[in-house]
């Protein structure tokens, strides 16, 4: 039993670092980018995708295809150099609350 708590206390501390840890990290860009380096629909997809919008809904509710909304979150995707929509939109949700990475 001692084996297993001690397991469970080092899983625990991997995934929640306690007082004494850095601080957390934010994701990142591989460069500064502002709104200024989005045309305007990308910068429409990108606020609907941190708002958790499936990409059907975000194509549905700007009239535009599918395949659109996919190819502007490629570009996001490629600028910024993260590898999925989930980091995008935290990234993207965090620099609109002024939270500097």
């Amino acid at each position: 039993q001692a084996q297993d708590a001690g397991k469970a206390t080092r899983l625990a501390s991997d995934r929640c670092p306690g007082p004494g840890a850095d601080a957390m990290t934010y994701p990142k860009p591989r460069q500064h980018l502002t709104e200024a380096d989005f045309t305007p629909a990308q910068l429409t997809v990108l606020h609907l995708t941190a708002r958790g919008l499936p990409d059907k809904v975000i194509a549905s509710r700007l009239h535009r295809s599918y395949h659109t909304i996919r190819d502007h979150q490629r570009v996001l995707l490629a600028a910024t150099g993260f590898r999925n929509r989930a980091t995008l939109a935290v990234w993207w949700a965090l620099y609109q609350h002024g939270v500097k990475a």
